[in-house]
C-alpha cells in the first residue's frame, strides 16, 4: 500500500507538471505583453454591483472612472503624431464587457 501510495503521488506531480508546461494560456497582462511584444495600456477593474456599468451613472473619482481616463490618456499618447480613426475592443468570450468597455470608452473621450 506505501508503494502505491509513493507511486501515485509521483504520477500525480509529475502529470501536473506536464499540464502545466503544456498550458499556452495567457493569465496575466504580464504574459501577454512578453507573449505579444506589445505594451498593456490599461485595466479596467471588474463591476460587480448590477446597474454601474456606464460611467455616467458613477461619480466622477471614483477607481472605474479613473481606468477609463487612464486607457483614454495611453491610447491617446498611443496615437501622438497619427490620427487616431478607428478603435477595436475585442475579447476571447462573449458578454465580458466589450460594448460597454466601448461606451464608457466614448463617454471618457468625448468628456476630454
Amino acid at each position: 500500500i506505501l508503494l502505491a501510495a509513493v507511486v501515485g503521488l509521483f504520477l500525480g506531480l509529475g502529470l501536473a507538471l506536464l499540464l502545466e508546461l503544456l498550458d499556452d494560456r495567457i493569465n496575466s497582462p504580464e504574459e501577454a505583453e512578453r507573449a505579444l511584444r506589445l505594451p498593456n495600456l490599461g485595466h479596467i477593474p471588474l463591476v460587480e454591483e448590477e446597474g454601474l456599468r456606464l460611467i455616467r451613472d458613477i461619480g466622477s473619482f471614483s477607481p472605474l472612472m479613473e481606468s477609463y481616463r487612464g486607457l483614454r490618456t495611453n491610447i491617446n499618447f498611443a496615437a501622438v503624431g497619427t490620427e487616431l480613426r478607428s478603435l477595436v475592443i475585442t475579447s476571447s468570450q462573449p458578454a465580458e464587457g466589450k460594448s460597454t468597455t466601448a461606451a464608457n470608452l466614448a463617454m471618457a473621450m468625448a468628456l476630454d
